[in-house]
């Protein structure tokens, strides 16, 4: 029966999950395919072992930064935190300069008709300057400003 069986369940051992996915390229698939279950729970845990997988190694997930990237355009907002969150992780990584690229996309965000979204989006802000120095201060800019944001359909 497949590890992924099993994580839809409560006090499941996502560490070591996080470890078998290290080894096993289809299992890591499969992370990636069920973060868009409809199960929350399913869906939850396989975020939780992807953020596992961020932190370290960083390096397993860098490939699939434009999987994550294509998640910011999506209309579920539960997908987009994923991606928030995965790629201001990643971003301490970034060599190819993937996160300036997309800079403007992504705290576009915070003009989005959902709070929650650009709440999220902010506790983003410490990590991904400290990350990419050369954007501080266009990322202290947009912290300043964030009160004159006016929330609604983008």
């Amino acid at each position: 029966m497949s590890v992924l069986h099993y994580i839809g369940k409560k006090n499941v051992k996502l560490e070591s999950i996080a470890k078998k996915a290290l080894k096993n390229k289809d299992l890591l698939s499969e992370l990636f395919e069920d973060i868009l279950s409809k199960e929350d729970a399913i869906r939850f845990n396989n975020f939780k072992t992807l953020l596992l997988l961020s932190e370290d190694p960083p390096e397993l997930l860098y490939p699939h930064w434009n999987y994550f990237q294509d998640l910011l355009s999506n209309n579920n907002n539960y997908q987009k935190l994923i991606a928030i969150r995965l790629i201001a992780i990643l971003t301490r990584i970034d060599t190819e300069n993937k996160f300036e690229k997309i800079f403007d996309e992504y705290y576009d965000m915070l003009k989005g008709e959902r709070t929650m979204t650009a709440g999220h989006l902010t506790t983003t802000f410490g990590k991904i300057a400290k990350a990419k120095p050369k954007l501080q201060s266009r990322i202290t800019n947009k912290q300043l400003n964030i009160d004159k944001i006016h929330h609604g359909k983008q």
